[in-house]
């Protein structure tokens, strides 16, 4: 992805920053410490894919004082287009040349960025669910269609969840249960297959790029993808058991 300008708006410390004329292959940030040089990195990952990589709340990505944020970013590959991000507590909105983006599969720039900060040793140090949102980023980075799967699984999996809390408080309906137990195994089984994709791609790469950085012949790199689903079944019957 290559960018002409990008402008931030009460976004995190900056009241309104404007940068343009950047280079076609390497931008290289210099500052003091807290002077923001992060921050138009975190407005980047914002960019393409719709979320910070320091924080999952909109709030605290907004000026302290002001209730809204924007990111204003010109791109000109992939694609030209104009794409304003706006921020305030609940909510993100979205435009591609003036035009509302309703939801991520419709976005065209997701995936168009890679980061990596020290809060990314959580994908060897941190429990499952770093793994999962990295597998979750490389995917929809791929196919974009994937965030309306996962979208999908996330909300299948919010009501059956509430319908278990329910059930432990002595109300219980099979019918109901069942239902919702039909609709997360639907939804559940392109998440899994997808993310199990993910990790075939990297053991294809990994391996390799191991090798040539750490120029070690004798260690081999590999990725497993490991669940509690018993790999003798089908995902669909592993998650009906």
């Amino acid at each position: 992805m290559r960018i002409a300008s990008i402008r931030l708006i009460h976004f995190r410390r900056f009241a309104d920053l404007e940068l343009r004329d950047f280079h076609s292959q390497a931008n290289i940030f210099m500052g003091p410490n807290a002077y923001g040089k992060s921050t138009v990195l975190e407005a980047l990952a914002v960019l393409t894919q719709l979320q910070s990589f320091r924080t999952t709340r909109s709030q605290e990505l907004i000026k302290a004082g002001e209730s809204q944020a924007s990111v204003t970013v010109e791109v000109m590959n992939p694609q030209r287009a104009r794409v304003v991000i706006g921020l305030d507590d609940s909510r993100k909105k979205i435009t591609l040349d003036g035009k509302a983006v309703t939801s991520k599969a419709k976005y065209p720039f997701l995936g168009g960025s890679v980061h990596f900060t020290p809060d990314d040793l959580s994908l060897l140090k941190g429990g499952p669910d770093a793994r999962r949102d990295f597998l979750n980023e490389l995917a929809w980075g791929i196919d974009p269609s994937f965030a309306k799967s996962l979208h999908t699984f996330e909300m299948v999996l919010r009501q059956r969840n509430k319908l278990l809390k329910i059930m432990r408080e002595g109300v219980f309906s099979p019918e109901e249960y069942q239902l919702w137990t039909d609709k997360f195994i639907e939804a559940a089984v392109p998440v899994y297959e997808q993310r199990m994709h993910c990790a075939r791609l990297l053991n294809e790469t990994l391996p390799e790029v191991y090798e040539n950085l750490f120029q070690v012949e004798s260690e081999k790199l590999s990725l497993i993808y490991g669940t509690s689903l018993a790999s003798e079944l089908s995902i669909a019957d592993a998650l009906a058991e």
